[in-house]
């Protein structure tokens, strides 16, 4: 049985009052951190009761979402668009993704030539899908037939995105297994299209690296894409013992990288920090 909480403890409302402001002066300052610290101590001093109500589950998990088949295969919110009504595939570029780091959602990008449909399956070996941790990329090519790409030294796909929020992106090789991929350099170009936004991306090996302190261990690139947010993780280093590496952009432990040269289309970039919930 939990207590309930007591003011008699002060003489007088003022006094309490004064209490209550020279202890809000110690929170964090971040909204996310200070209610994680308002919880944790009404916790410990039982004013916190469990609740005994079953928790609603929205999310489904990556497995059941892979080999589901009735996801929808459009991107929330967009109205479907025909075959007809899609632009054609260039070599290697993606025609379909399929994203599942927060809400899941698939989107088609291109048509592929000569009648050939994209592949809608939502397996990993189908022999069109280059995976990337919680991302699969459907090719209308064979995938065995790319090329390995070289830590650090090549492309492994574009991100192109116009300033109407047209998006495509091309696939140059595949990293090798037991590596990541990060955001190595991005530009911008005037074209016939008008302006295109250039985000390329590299292969590097896991990183078996620990932590060391103040360096962040994820780096998250952030893209705005309404109803839905295109997320790429890049995992930086290991971290110590008894403490763990945000998983998401918005966990705490995870600030906002200030560039004043970012592109305008509304990409940022976040670092997530070690951290533990313990206080």
């Amino acid at each position: 049985m939990s207590q309930q909480p007591t003011f008699r403890a002060y003489s007088s409302p003022q006094a309490l009052g004064k209490a209550v402001r020279k202890v809000k002066k110690s929170f964090p300052s971040s909204p996310r951190i200070k209610q994680a610290v308002m919880e944790k101590l009404a916790s410990q001093i039982g004013l916190l009761i469990p609740s005994t109500k079953p928790q609603k589950k929205n999310g489904l998990s990556v497995k059941a979402f892979y080999y589901r088949d009735d996801v929808s295969r459009q991107l929330p919110g967009k109205k479907d668009a025909g075959e007809s009504e899609m632009p054609e595939c260039e070599r290697w570029s993606v025609c379909s993704r399929v994203d599942t780091y927060s809400r899941p959602w698939v989107e088609r990008l291109c048509t592929c030539k000569n009648g050939q449909l994209c592949s809608t399956s939502l397996h990993l070996d189908d022999g069109h899908t280059v995976v990337d941790r919680t991302r699969q990329y459907k090719v209308c090519e064979k995938v065995d037939t790319l090329p390995t790409c070289r830590f650090f030294k090549d492309i492994t796909w574009t991100h192109i995105t116009s300033a109407d929020n047209k998006f495509q992106q091309r696939v140059h090789c595949k990293c090798p297994e037991n590596s990541t991929t990060y955001i190595s350099g991005h530009d911008v170009k005037t074209t016939s299209q008008g302006v295109l936004y250039y985000y390329h991306f590299s292969c590097s090996p896991e990183s078996g690296m620990r932590c060391r302190r103040k360096e962040p261990c994820r780096l998250f690139t952030v893209r705005k894409r309404y109803p839905v947010e295109e997320v790429t993780t890049s995992t930086l280093c290991r971290c110590p013992p008894k403490t763990t590496c945000p998983s998401h952009h918005t966990d705490p432990f995870v600030l906002s990288d200030f560039d004043p040269n970012r592109p305008k289309d509304g990409t940022r970039t976040y670092s997530g920090f070690c951290g533990t919930s313990d206080l």
